[in-house]
């Protein structure tokens, strides 16, 4: 990944978070090669790999964020998902491992 593409995506991330304030381009930095994060999820997911970076580093800001501007969509998706897809025919890899698949078993790893 380029310094260029790295040093976009962070300030594209400021621009949509402008209350997380304390995350750093290192930081940022070593999250995003630490979860192998793809160059054009960086590029096309700024904002949220931002969001993410700076929830892991323990960013109180950002985890307020987290909590009060996406976690707080969880029980409309779920509806959604009800709504649309009451068999559960879509699925994803990552929802049947922590549970939100009904009947799946969550994994232990």
């Amino acid at each position: 990944m380029t310094d260029d593409l790295l040093i976009a995506a962070f300030k594209r991330g400021q621009e949509q978070w402008p209350a997380v304030k304390s995350l750093t381009l290192e930081v940022f930095r070593a999250f995003v090669e630490g979860a192998a994060v793809d160059p054009a999820a960086v590029g096309d997911l700024a904002g949220d790999v931002y969001l993410a970076a700076a929830a892991a580093a323990g960013n109180d800001d950002a985890v307020r964020v987290f909590d009060s501007q996406l976690l707080s969509e969880l029980p409309r998706w779920l509806a959604l998902k009800a709504k649309y897809d009451p068999r559960n025919v879509f699925t994803s890899d990552l929802g049947r491992r922590v549970g939100l698949v009904p009947g799946a078993t969550a994994a232990t790893t």
